[in-house]
């Protein structure tokens, strides 16, 4: 969901998450770091966010082992997305805040 600020939180489920993962890494356009242990708590925060919590991000804080991955979509034009994927292996989930540059 997205308001029309330019920020999108997106929440999906992978029965396949190292596959899942694998693909978004060797995405061309989508210039992924990490895993990192941590993340910049203002990038995962969705308390009182409306469109962060009808997707479910508050069930990251459930999450045992989170992994943070920082990305940009077309890092190099000027333009694009920018933002965070959480990945919680155990359950299988995915966890995406991005906000258009």
């Amino acid at each position: 969901m997205a308001s029309l600020s330019g920020q999108v939180w997106i929440r999906f489920h992978s029965s396949n998450v190292h596959r899942t993962l694998t693909i978004l890494l060797k995405n061309p356009g989508l210039s992924i770091s990490g895993p990192n242990s941590q993340a910049d708590e203002s990038t995962i925060e969705s308390k009182g966010n409306r469109y962060a919590t009808a997707v479910g991000w508050g069930d990251l804080a459930e999450a045992a082992k989170p992994e943070y991955y920082d990305f940009r979509w077309n890092p190099n034009q000027g333009q694009g997305w920018f933002g965070i994927i959480v990945v919680d292996r155990q359950r299988g989930d995915f966890y995406i805040n991005g906000t258009l540059l």
